[in-house]
């Protein structure tokens, strides 16, 4: 609040240069431009199959502690939770909206994000705030992502209908799932003796519980009258809450 209202002075009493205003062509060639970047992406990954970056200086440290791991001097602190009062910090990295963020279990450390660019980026959110790594698997974009227990993995859920299950410290695919169906959310059962199974939200109205370990269907729900979007457990886990387009 006080930085934006110092800002706001400052632009009111400080002279700004204005940009000059493109022309219709210049604007023509940057979209054109950024399309033919977006479907060249889209068809690397496609062809060449998922891929992932680390943008850190060393995936261990100097004790052979994995990147993934919270730093030592960092205590958990409370989970108490308190109305923001002030801005941290801005990640910037996507070229298209963020449809979702999660952070991974336990300190938080680290923070996943989901792209309308159709990419997975991995940032730190304690210390140095830059992104760690970019996970590439997606030909369009990413609708939800969501960590296992652990944060050892997570999945991605894209619209290009595919369900990636990824190692987090690798970036490499463990399970592709795809069953020709665009799904909206994709949520791992809370019980640790049940990681491997995920409710996945579909356009066809339907919920599917999937089993990783086979990459099967195992059940179905089919209550809704519209595309499902979110999926939350509930009452220690028997049950969950689903949330449609049809207003239920």
């Amino acid at each position: 609040m006080h930085a934006a209202l110092v800002l706001t002075q400052l632009s009111a009493c400080t002279p700004r240069l204005q940009a000059p205003e493109l022309t219709d062509e210049q604007r023509e060639y940057l979209a054109k431009a950024s399309a033919e970047k977006e479907v060249a992406a889209a068809e690397d990954v496609e062809a060449r199959g998922p891929t992932s970056f680390f943008h850190g200086k060393a995936d261990k440290d100097y004790q052979g502690r994995s990147w993934l791991a919270p730093p030592r001097d960092k205590k958990k602190e409370s989970d108490a939770c308190f109305l923001p009062k002030r801005w941290i910090h801005t990640w910037s990295g996507h070229t298209k909206g963020v449809n979702a963020i999660r952070f991974i279990p336990g300190m938080g450390q680290l923070m996943l994000s989901a792209g309308l660019d159709g990419r997975v980026k991995i940032w730190d959110a304690l210390g140095s705030y830059k992104c760690m790594r970019t996970y590439l698997g997606h030909s369009k974009g990413v609708k939800d992502i969501n960590f296992t227990n652990d944060g050892a993995k997570f999945v991605s859920v894209g619209y290009d209908k595919n369900i990636r299950l990824w190692d987090t410290e690798t970036g490499q695919v463990i399970t592709t799932l795809n069953t020709g169906k665009l799904y909206f959310c994709g949520v791992f059962h809370p019980e640790a003796d049940k990681q491997n199974v995920l409710m996945a939200g579909c356009a066809d109205k339907k919920i599917y519980q999937f089993d990783f370990n086979t990459g099967d269907v195992e059940q179905e729900y089919n209550y809704h009258l519209g595309a499902v979007n979110t999926v939350t457990f509930i009452d220690e886990n028997r049950r969950f809450v689903s949330s449609s387009d049809d207003k239920s």
